[in-house]
């Protein structure tokens, strides 16, 4: 066939169509890029904190997998595999689902994944993580402190200040005590002498006050340094007007200026003409290191108080006559040179002995003391800068004593005398030095509980410092924070931490974004630690405008975070017992110095004999007046605390399984072996029983009742097991048990008439504006609710606050809808009705209310606790009491215990989550 020349266009056409569809085709068959498998949920959520067991636990892919080659498993905190898991494949083999067993327990769990696709056999690792049945972690969260670690100005500016304001006021309150006690009665009628010695002390009197000023201006304005995003001038005010350190400081100053005008004024050689002047000057020296002590550590010392109090305010007048006092003898000497009188001299010296052994002994009695509450053994010792500091005074202590004695067995006439009185001066001031130390830094017991229940990391990123926390630092809910002291970082700045553990190193690596909370610390809370091993943690801050940094540092996790030797209770006294027992100490000291220099007149044995009965009698006193240890504990899980739910079920157990026999399981003293028992077992629900100290009940537990049937269980039951026991005696006698009943609900609590309403109710063309988000963008919601440092809400918003809890009810038991709403935040109402003011809605709203019957009225049972979160806002643990299921929300299932959470609005406390 021959091709005429018009069909050669048809047929190019045609070619190239043909060429452009195989290429099209071509193009349609390469395969895509392969990708790994993605997880695109995990049930449990990864982190999540569950109340009750779960049935089962899954784990969703974006794509299908190789059910023969993928392998998804639940692993305990060590590792091993839970027994009696079923695993099946859901349709498409794009989830696995784990069932549990009947009997799974509480406790921490990971699942982990090897992932193969079904598609490409590209692989991915991972795991998530989640805990079961602990209440006490789904709590309010406690933040780690870093209290122990560098706050504010720098070491050596806090130490530095200190120790010149407290060599000032150690020798300020020297002066006139050693003037009138030592130098002056020395002197006698000696004109010469006493003109140049009494206006030497009076130089070094001004220069004492001048130190004692300066240094207190260099403390005050490093203390202020404290606050960096402020202004030095306001700074400084806002110390003086708003803190209790601040407060002290301008009494200190006070006192510091009344001392001077009443020393400038004293007729320092004929003091007898003003007997008030002198009582004056007397009461102004002795009470002039007060404002120290009630500033300092020992206020924090609840329990016992006045006895650390007193002990820490002997111990700063004993430091201070011996720093002041032996400069004065220095001064002294130097002037009274060459005085023919020998009598003079010995005079001096017999009163300096007095004086060195009376301040001495004091000193050395109550350190001690005070070592044992803010130490308390070896180890914060050596492994704390407070205790490290309390170690270099106890070496100077012993270096002063050596000097002391070879001082006092030499006559101040001889030449020598000065130079060892220098060197003892010298030797004393540093005690001072390790003094400001230790008022600068966290008591070592103290440290060493924050690391008990937290591990520290200080890590740096290209230089800048950085403190990683992460409480409790054991497997299972933890805490982490992360602290960059310094520059403050930009708003816009992120913090990421990847986790990768070493001794599992198939299941990958895990990155999570911790939040910021407050200036440049950031935070993060989870379940991640779920397996015990070697984890290496890398943190990255991201800054705009810089390159990311990254700090990356080993942490070993373990079941139990167990590497702290925590000091034994400290031995504490009431008030009565610990001041008899200071006091009769001190007679006996007093006694041993007055013995020493009476040479071999009869007062020497008068004194030792009174000296011996008087530590006699203070050794029988203080053992008498011992505070149990049990009631030692002040704070944290360790303290009796009827609010805490987690001790008071502690506490119930214990009782059902050792009381109630014969108390009862409701604590009325009916138990089934209560009639065969003469007298009766006890009725917690009687007055008498609730006048009882804690005390009390302690060591009747501990050593039962004589005279009863009341065994002492101290072989039984520990400390910590007594003091839940007496937790949840105290929790049931707080309404006499009416909302307690071990096998049955609540019982309801008639009440004659519905409590007022007292919120008018919103119009119905407002509700559409009650639905627009936005109050508070700041606040993540559904985050952990993380407890402020300073937590305690004062009692006036708490009144607020628990206004508007009780209006809740009211308006709910009134049935008054459009009251109840304008109790809520924008966001809350977003949550509760997500579709905006729909039917639902608008049929709340228009419908007649039914108030509920008195009879089955809801009302608030129980306030656990109200706190002060870190984002500003309160939470209030509530429980309440809804015999036939109200609701105390609006369009949710009733809800008996629950913590709210509410936030200012315009002088109103509105309610903002539900928990």
């Amino acid at each position: 066939m021959l091709c005429t020349a018009s069909a050669r266009p048809v047929r190019i056409i045609i070619g190239l169509g043909l060429m452009l569809m195989l290429l099209a085709g071509i193009a349609g068959v390469t395969p895509s890029v392969s990708a790994e498998p993605e997880v695109i949920r995990t049930t449990p959520l990864d982190g999540e904190i569950l109340q009750r067991t779960p049935t089962a636990v899954g784990v969703g892919f974006n794509e299908p997998l190789d059910p023969d080659q993928s392998t998804v498993r639940l692993l305990n905190p060590d590792g091993s595999e839970v027994e009696g898991i079923s695993v099946s494949w859901g349709s498409g083999d794009t989830s696995v689902t784990l069932t549990l067993p009947r009997d799974f327990p509480d406790g921490v769990y990971t699942i982990t994944w090897n992932a193969v696709s079904a598609n490409d056999d590209s692989e991915t690792d991972g795991w998530s993580s989640f805990s079961v049945g602990n209440p006490e972690d789904a709590a309010i969260i406690t933040i780690p402190t870093s209290a122990s670690g560098h706050q504010g100005p720098a070491t050596w500016m806090q130490v530095g200040s200190r120790f010149v304001a407290l060599i000032g006021i150690a020798a300020s309150l020297a002066i006139w005590p050693v003037w009138r006690g030592v130098i002056r009665p020395a002197l006698g009628r000696s004109r010469n002498a006493g003109v140049r010695t009494t206006m030497a002390i009076q130089q070094w009197a001004w220069i004492a006050l001048a130190l004692a000023f300066v240094g207190s201006l260099l403390e005050l304005a490093v203390h202020s340094q404290t606050l960096r995003d402020e202004g030095m001038i306001e700074a400084v005010m806002q110390v003086l007007g708003h803190e209790e350190w601040g407060f002290w400081w301008i009494i200190r100053m006070a006192f510091l200026v009344l001392l001077g005008l009443a020393l400038s004024i004293s007729p320092w050689w004929y003091a007898t003409w003003s007997r008030l002047n002198n009582a004056v000057l007397w009461t102004l020296s002795l009470i002039l290191p007060l404002p120290l002590v009630l500033s300092g550590h020992a206020m924090n010392d609840e329990v016992g108080r006045i006895t650390t109090v007193t002990s820490s305010w002997l111990f700063y007048i004993s430091l201070g006559l011996l720093v002041g006092g032996t400069i004065c003898l220095i001064i002294a000497l130097k002037n009274m040179r060459g005085l023919a009188n020998d009598a003079a001299m010995e005079s001096l010296r017999n009163r300096f002995i007095w004086l060195f052994v009376s301040a001495f002994g004091i000193a050395i009695l109550t350190g001690f003391y005070l070592g044992s509450i803010f130490a308390g053994n070896i180890d914060a010792l050596l492994e704390t800068s407070f205790g490290q500091a309390l170690t270099v005074q106890i070496v100077v202590a012993v270096v002063a004593i050596v000097i002391g004695i070879l001082l006092l067995i030499r006559s101040f006439t001889s030449a020598s005398v000065p130079k060892i009185a220098s060197a003892l001066a010298v030797v004393l001031a540093l005690s001072l030095v390790s003094t400001a130390a230790m008022d600068t830094q966290t008591p070592g017991r103290v440290e060493l509980t924050e690391r008990s229940v937290q591990t520290r990391e200080d890590v740096s990123f290209d230089g800048r410092p950085g403190i990683f926390l992460i409480a409790p630092g054991e497997v299972g809910v933890n805490h982490w924070r992360l602290e960059t002291p310094g520059t403050y970082l930009q708003t816009e700045t992120s913090v990421f931490v990847e986790l990768a553990n070493l001794d599992y190193p198939e299941i990958g690596t895990k990155t999570m974004q911790m939040y910021r909370v407050q200036g440049n610390a950031f935070e993060h809370h989870g379940t991640e630690f779920s397996l015990m091993g070697d984890w290496e943690i890398t943190i990255r801050i991201e800054e705009p405008g810089f390159e990311p940094s990254t700090a990356s540092y080993m942490q070993a996790i373990g079941e139990e975070n167990t590497t702290v030797n925590l000091p034994e209770a400290p031995w504490k006294f009431d008030w009565i017992a610990g001041l008899s027992g200071l006091s009769l100490a001190i007679v006996g000291i007093v006694g041993v110095s007055t013995a020493l220099v009476a040479g071999k007149s009869p007062l020497r044995k008068e004194a030792g004999g009174l000296a011996g009965v008087a530590v006699a009698l203070a050794v029988v006193v203080v053992l008498q007046g011992r505070i149990d240890p049990l009631l030692v504990v002040e704070t944290g899980e360790g303290a009796i605390n009827p609010n805490d739910a987690v001790m008071v079920q502690r506490g119930e157990d214990l009782y059902l399984t050792h009381c109630a026999s014969c108390h009862g399981v409701g604590l009325r003293g009916d138990g089934p072996l209560s009639d065969a028992l003469n007298p009766p077992p006890v009725d917690f629900s009687q007055p008498h029983t609730k006048v009882h100290s804690d005390q009390d009940f302690i060591y009747w537990i501990q050593y039962g009742i004589q005279g009863t049937a009341m065994p002492g269980y101290r072989t039984q039951l520990d400390d910590q097991q007594i003091r839940d026991v007496i937790s949840f005696i105290y929790w049931w006698q707080q309404d006499d048990g009416a909302s307690y009943e071990p096998e049955g609900g609540p019982e309801a609590t008639p009440e004659p008439e519905l409590a007022a309403c007292e919120i008018a109710p919103a119009e119905y063309s407002q509700l559409q504006s009650m639905f627009q988000h936005g109050l508070h963008p700041e606040t993540r919601r559904g985050t952990p609710l993380i407890r402020a440092a300073d937590a305690e809400v004062p009692p006036d918003q708490t009144n607020d606050v628990m206004w508007t809890i009780e209006q809740l009810v009211n308006c709910t038991n009134h049935d008054q809808f459009m009251s109840q709403i304008r109790l809520f935040t924008q966001p809350m109402m977003q949550e509760i009705f997500p579709q905006g003011a729909s039917y639902e809605v608008t049929t709340l709203a228009t419908t007649p209310p039914q108030p509920v019957d008195p009879s089955n009225a809801l009302s608030v049972q129980d306030v656990q606790s109200v706190t002060y979160l870190a984002d500003g806002r309160v939470a209030v643990t509530v429980i309440f009491d809804d015999p036939i299921g109200i609701g105390v929300i609006p369009g949710v299932d009733p809800i008996y215990q629950t913590t709210l959470v509410l936030i200012e609005v315009d002088g109103t406390w509105l309610i903002d989550e539900v928990r």
